[in-house]
């Protein structure tokens, strides 16, 4: 199968995007779930909490330390291609991409409707 390079350079232009939205994403979700991690030791330390309470807190911040390691697991594989992404080479690289896509979509078209004119016969 032949797939068009303009597909390929606009699926990894979609990808970088894509990689900045949920790096932020995921960031922000390891954050809340510290903040959760937090509400819960303080319960712990500061209210007087029954062995069930606290067995089902423990429950709770299992799942929610699942939760963290997932968004972290996310956040730790994004960063280095984000960190790419922002740095000024590779925005400049990024941006001269984009303008390689917009001309190689220029050619694509110009094959797609392309007509042969025969010439006259002397």
């Amino acid at each position: 199968m032949d797939t068009k390079l303009s597909l390929k350079l606009e699926q990894f232009l979609k990808t970088c995007d894509e990689v900045k939205k949920q790096y932020d994403f995921n960031f922000e979700i390891v954050g809340k779930c510290d903040e959760i991690t937090c509400d819960y030791l303080h319960k712990l330390e500061l209210s007087k909490t029954t062995s069930n309470e606290k067995a089902k807190m423990a429950t709770a911040e299992r799942k929610n330390r699942l939760k963290r390691r997932e968004a972290k697991d996310i956040v730790e594989v994004d960063e280095p291609l984000r960190k790419f992404i922002l740095s000024p080479e590779g925005t400049k690289a990024i941006n001269m991409l984009r303008q390689t896509l917009g001309d190689i979509r220029k050619v694509e078209k110009y094959h797609e409707n392309r007509t042969y004119v025969e010439r006259n016969k002397i």
